[in-house]
C-alpha cells in the first residue's frame, strides 16, 4: 500500500505531464502506474545484486526516485529575470507587484491585491518566459504554493458541445491552483460577431469566477496582441477589473536581437570572431518594415537562425570528422542565406551618378 509521499509523487508526476501538454487522461495515468512498477522492479533487482534485503510488497519513495523531475536547483527567479535582454522596465514593474503583495500579506488590515495579469505584445517578445519566471518568484516569495506553469491557448478552454465548456475550464483552473495558468492567444475566446455557436463567453464567465474565488491561490495570465486583448476586455464587464496588471512587451530592437543571438551562441558554443561580426551586420540590416509586421516572431526568429547556424556547423564538423564544434562566419552566412532568413534584409538604395 503506497504511503502519502508516494501519492504526492504520483500527483506531481500527473501535473508535470499536464504542464508538458502530454496528458491523455486514463492512458497517461496508466503509463505513470506502469513506470512506478518498472522503477520498483529495477530497484529490487539492484538491491538483490548488492546483497540487500528486498520487500517486493512495499513501495517506498526511494524505490521510484527520479519519477518526478526536480527543478529546485535552478537559479532564483530574479536571477533568471536579470538574464533576459530588454526586460528592464518589466523587471521594475514585477518587483513593484511582488513588494505590494508581500506588504498586504504581512498586514491584515490591507486587502491583498489581485495578481491576475494581461500580457500584451507580439509573439516572441518573452511573454511566456516571463510568466514562468513570475511563477518561480511567487513560489520563492511564498505567494504561490507551487509556482508551477500551465500553458494553454484560448481555444483550449472551449469544449465541443453545450454544457461542457464550463467543466473543461474549471478542470484546467483546478490543476493550476497554487500555480500559474498562462492563456496564450486569449483573444480567441471572444469575437464581436456574437456568434451563437461560440462558447468562448462561457469559458470567460467560468474563468472570471475561478479568478475571483481563488485570487490568492492562482495567477492567471492572458496574453496576446495589444488591440485584440483590448477587444477581449469587452466580452464581460468583470474581466478587466479582475486583471488590473498590464505588462506590455515591445518588439526587440535590432541591437537586442543581435544580443539575444550572441547570448545563445556564447551559452553553448565556442565561435570565431568573424561570426559575431557577420551576425551584427546581418541584424543591423534587417528590414524595419519586417520588424514591425505581425509576422515577425522576434526572439523565435532569432532562435530559429541560431539553431540553423549550429546545424550547419554540426554537419560541417561531422563530414570533416571533427568532434569539437566551433561556429564560424561561414556557418552563419550559410544559415542566414537561406530563403527563410535572407528575404528579411533591407534593400540598400545606392544614390550616385553614372
Amino acid at each position: 500500500m503506497p504511503d502519502v509521499a508516494i501519492n504526492e509523487m504520483a500527483i506531481e508526476k500527473i501535473h508535470q505531464e499536464k504542464m508538458d501538454g502530454r496528458f491523455y487522461g486514463y492512458k497517461s495515468v496508466e503509463k505513470i502506474a506502469n513506470e512506478i512498477i518498472l522503477r520498483k522492479i529495477a530497484d529490487n533487482a539492484r538491491k538483490k545484486a548488492e546483497g540487500a534485503e528486498v520487500d517486493p510488497f512495499t513501495l517506498n519513495p526511494e524505490d521510484i526516485s527520479g519519477l518526478v523531475h526536480e527543478e529546485r536547483g535552478k537559479a532564483t527567479g530574479y536571477a533568471a529575470l536579470a538574464e533576459l535582454i530588454g526586460m528592464e522596465d518589466i523587471t521594475v514593474r514585477i518587483r513593484e507587484i511582488i513588494a505590494q503583495i508581500k506588504v498586504a500579506m504581512a498586514n491584515e488590515k490591507l486587502d491583498r491585491p489581485s495578481i491576475h495579469m494581461r500580457f500584451t505584445g507580439a509573439p516572441g517578445t518573452g511573454k511566456t518566459t516571463v510568466a514562468r519566471i513570475i511563477g518561480q518568484i511567487m513560489r520563492e516569495e511564498g505567494i504561490l504554493r507551487k509556482g508551477a506553469f500551465f500553458e494553454y491557448s484560448g481555444r483550449d478552454l472551449v469544449a465541443e458541445y453545450v454544457g461542457q465548456t464550463a467543466v473543461k475550464t474549471s478542470t484546467i483552473c483546478r490543476d493550476s491552483y497554487g500555480s500559474v495558468l498562462f492563456i496564450d492567444e486569449a483573444y480567441s475566446l471572444y469575437t464581436e460577431d456574437h456568434s451563437n455557436n461560440d462558447f468562448g463567453k462561457e469559458a470567460i464567465t467560468t474563468l472570471i469566477s475561478e479568478m475571483e474565488n481563488h485570487r490568492d491561490d492562482m495567477l492567471v495570465v492572458m496574453a496576446g496582441y495589444t488591440d485584440e486583448m483590448e477587444t477581449l476586455m469587452k466580452a464581460n464587464p468583470g474581466i478587466r477589473s479582475r486583471m488590473p496588471v498590464i505588462l506590455h512587451f515591445p518588439n526587440y530592437s535590432k541591437k537586442q536581437l543581435f544580443d539575444i543571438f550572441m547570448l545563445m551562441v556564447r551559452k553553448h558554443f565556442a565561435f570565431d570572431p568573424g561570426l559575431e561580426e557577420e551576425a551584427h551586420k546581418y541584424f543591423m540590416a534587417l528590414s524595419d518594415k519586417y520588424l514591425e509586421s505581425k509576422e515577425f516572431a522576434n526572439a523565435r526568429f532569432v532562435r530559429n537562425l541560431y539553431e540553423r547556424t549550429w546545424s550547419k556547423a554540426a554537419l560541417r564538423c561531422s563530414l570533416a570528422g571533427i568532434s569539437n564544434i566551433v561556429l564560424t562566419r561561414e556557418d552563419f552566412i550559410a544559415a542566414s542565406g537561406e530563403k527563410e532568413f535572407n528575404e528579411k534584409i533591407e534593400v540598400q538604395k545606392v544614390v550616385g551618378f553614372k
